[in-house]
């Protein structure tokens, strides 16, 4: 899926339960990841976050079991709600290098300590 134009967020239950999305292209321009937006979309597996995104809401990627790299290129570290990546198989979100200190110890994101890296150590 590609976006024509900007938006700013993906609406609750935006792409809920579309099994056979596998790849999302995110516009610069998105702040906000709405609740359950990509809930049970077990075929995505190739998602980048872009600069401007602000906030990653409830479930968004709940059981997106395909998924298991993301990347966040945040500039400001976006606040998350603490079950947004349940039950996906992510094994590495990775975040820019200058930010990874402050991303282990930053509201949610404490929670995914262990899975995150440094976007310079992605391959």
């Amino acid at each position: 899926v590609t976006f024509n134009g900007p938006i700013t967020q993906i609406a609750s239950e935006g792409f809920a339960n579309c099994r056979s999305l596998t790849e999302i292209n995110l516009p610069s321009s998105l702040e906000r990841i709405e609740n359950r937006a990509f809930y049970n979309c077990r075929s995505l597996n190739n998602v980048i976050l872009p600069s401007s995104i602000r906030y990653i809401g409830n479930q968004s990627f709940y059981n997106c079991t395909g998924m298991t790299d993301i990347t966040i290129n945040a500039i400001n570290i976006p606040d998350i709600e603490y079950n947004c990546f349940s039950n996906a198989y992510i094994q590495n979100i990775y975040v820019l290098d200058e930010l990874y200190d402050n991303y282990l110890g930053y509201g949610n994101w404490s929670n995914y300590a262990g899975k995150i890296r440094r976007i310079s150590e992605k391959i």
